[in-house]
């Protein structure tokens, strides 16, 4: 999990550099070190779809503060 992770990071900061990878899976990387306890692993499968949801609702504000900051830098005259 962590190698991807790594490797995913590596990836995306040639795409988008100011997206960090890893900080973005933080969260999900905790829950699933705390979850792994819970019942030798069910508890993560029993909460990845309320994990998926808060990551991708983060991810999308996350992109929109990137967007707003490139229109800005791009268009500086539009505030």
């Amino acid at each position: 999990l962590v190698m991807n992770a790594l490797c995913l990071d590596g990836l995306a900061n040639s795409i988008l550099p100011e997206y960090n990878v890893l900080d973005a899976a933080k969260p999900l990387l905790r829950a699933y070190a705390r979850w792994q306890k819970l019942a030798k692993g069910a508890g993560f499968k029993l909460f990845l779809p309320l994990a998926r949801r808060v990551k991708e609702r983060t991810d999308r504000r996350i992109y929109r503060e990137i967007m707003q900051a490139q229109d800005l830098a791009l268009n500086p005259s539009t505030m």
